[in-house]
């Protein structure tokens, strides 16, 4: 076979090699980049997302709760920048008896009855409010009186006509709530509950309820309903959250001031954003008033 030794080779020279190399390591270099910026953007809409999601879940479980409130019926009975001890109507009924301390409600029924209706049984420890409407008086002057239920018992006889219920509960209050408790007369029955904002275990910051133990006559452990949101107290930083309730002329109502006359609770909730090296700290936050609905 003849040999031609300037016959054309095939193949990469070694600086078409280099080359090649070089191009490829400044793509797979863009490609990181740029997958690393996506990863980035993914992580800071996450975040932002979940911060978001933490202040609307805490603004619209107060938002539910509050707005039913009445303070001219004594339903807050203590506030401050984290606390609100509340009363809570836990039902109502229309009586059908009373005698002295006692008085017959309706039991509830799964037939229609409509006399009565309870998220939870009355329980000794309870108030009861009985629409008390003195002799001579307007219906607009009718008010609601409290007492405390000492204790709950199913009647022997049920309710009598006219309201003919097969079942009844016997409530025993504390003291007599006649003329006011009589057949006909509408009552409510209220339980304390108290909305925190607390530190917990972990060192963040939380929004909390407390339900009120009748059997115990203690609160419950707080549960943790919504957070964890920015910690208040920090040293030259603004934030935190709290509450406050803001009176007639949007003036806040402190400790020494009256409940009764609160028009509603002002909100701020804050939630820490991820920090980044050398840059100073930032956070999101809502600032909300909530009216109570049954206010003049």
């Amino acid at each position: 076979m003849p040999h031609h030794p300037h016959a054309r080779r095939t193949g990469m020279t070694l600086a078409e090699l280099l080359v090649a190399l070089i191009v490829f390591s400044i793509l797979c270099a863009a490609i990181g980049a740029l997958l690393i910026r996506q990863e980035r953007f993914a992580r800071g809409t996450r975040d932002a997302l979940s911060r978001h999601v933490r202040l609307r879940e805490g603004l619209a479980v107060l938002t539910r709760e509050l707005y039913p409130v009445s303070p001219r019926l004594g339903d807050i009975a203590a506030a401050g920048d984290t606390l609100l001890d509340l009363s809570v109507t836990i039902g109502g009924a229309v009586a059908c008896a009373a005698s002295g301390a006692e008085i017959l409600l309706p039991a509830p029924s799964i037939g229609g009855n409509t006399l009565a209706g309870w998220s939870e049984p009355p329980a000794a420890g309870d108030t009861l409010l009985v629409l008390a409407r003195e002799a001579g008086q307007s219906d607009t002057a009718a008010a609601w009186r409290g007492t405390a239920i000492v204790a709950v018992g199913a009647a022997a006889a049920g309710c009598p006509a006219p309201f003919a219920s097969a079942a009844a509960d016997r409530i025993t209050l504390s003291a007599p709530q006649e003329p006011a408790a009589r057949a006909g007369v509408p009552v409510r029955v209220v339980r304390r509950y108290r909305w925190r904002l607390y530190r917990a275990g972990d060192g963040d910051w939380y929004l909390g309820a407390q339900d009120w133990s009748v059997e115990r006559a203690a609160w419950n452990t707080i549960q943790p309903v919504s957070g964890p949101y920015r910690a208040r107290g920090r040293a030259g930083t603004p934030g935190g959250p709290r509450l406050a309730l803001i009176g007639p002329a949007g003036v806040p109502i402190g400790g020494a001031g009256d409940p009764r006359a609160a028009l509603g609770v002002a909100v701020v909730l804050s939630v820490d954003r991820a920090p980044a090296a050398g840059a100073p700290a930032r956070f999101d936050s809502v600032a909300a008033f909530i009216a109570f609905r049954n206010v003049p």
